[in-house]
């Protein structure tokens, strides 16, 4: 992993569909942007989405990584989440 610690770099990165990572305290969160240009935040005790100006807000400070992957190695629990939702019981 590349690490980065310019937060500008991390919105380009971000901007280019790039899978970013940050370590808070033992836990890493994972992080890319969505359709809606919000930001898909996920670590292994949370999942969440944010507004870019929340993101800033909450990671501004924090040294980010970029992982060698793009897109297509998140995850979309939101994809997920919306099939679960649907299910009925028959």
């Amino acid at each position: 992993m590349i690490p980065i610690s310019d937060f500008d770099q991390v919105l380009l990165y971000l901007e280019n569909d790039y899978l970013l990572c940050c370590g808070m305290g033992n836990n890493r969160v994972y992080m890319r942007r969505t359709e809606d240009g919000k930001l898909r935040v996920k670590g292994t005790n949370a999942s969440y989405v944010l507004s870019m100006e929340d993101f800033e807000k909450l990671y501004g400070n924090s040294l980010f990584y970029r992982t060698e992957f793009k897109e297509d190695s998140f995850i979309d629990d939101a994809k997920d989440d919306l099939e679960y939702y649907r299910w009925t019981h028959k």
